[in-house]
């Protein structure tokens, strides 16, 4: 079963300085994931993630450096740096499990990680899945996603296959 990253990678802060190394850091941990993870990201793009990691570290070491140098923040200044914030977002959200997204909190802008989207039951109509409080709603053979929220709130997104038993693909308590 592939194991979707969700919640908060870094928060409190907005600045590319804290940003660029918590993704960069993220992003090289699930390029390297061994198992059959993430079969929706193919190994051509897995390699350019890869690039974009060592390019981004070594942006940052000659930043680091800049600043150290210069005493002037080049994490600011740098519209490259702005750049790499928007490829790791981009290629973050390529790891997002369905109905996710690699982004900001919707409630908190400074809190940036993997959201269950707010129109995730739309989407999942759109897709031809259900939803239901309870499993015993599901109709008899049906085949596609099934959302399976309870009375608490918690949500469980199932694949039914046909003739074979639903798989939860995730789960959000």
């Amino acid at each position: 079963m592939t194991k979707y990253p969700m919640g908060s990678v870094i928060c409190g802060t907005m600045l590319p300085k804290d940003l660029i190394p918590a993704f960069t850091s993220e992003l090289d941990s699930l390029v390297k994931h061994k198992i059959p993870n993430f079969p929706i990201v193919e190994s051509k793009v897995r390699k350019a993630h890869r690039q974009l990691v060592r390019d981004a570290e070594s942006w940052m070491a000659e930043a680091t450096q800049s600043e150290e140098e210069t005493g002037i923040e080049g994490w600011e200044l740098d519209e490259i740096g702005e750049d790499y914030l928007e490829d790791l977002y981009n290629a973050l959200d390529c790891y997002a499990g369905p109905y996710f997204y690699f982004g900001a909190h919707p409630g908190d802008g400074a809190d940036h990680g993997w959201w269950l989207s707010e129109d995730w039951e739309e989407l999942l109509k759109e897709d031809g899945g259900i939803k239901v409080n309870n499993w015993d709603l599901v109709p008899k053979g049906f085949v596609g996603l099934i959302a399976v929220v309870n009375d608490h709130g918690n949500v469980s997104l199932l694949n039914k296959p046909p003739h074979h038993k639903a798989i939860e693909i995730w789960s959000v308590v």
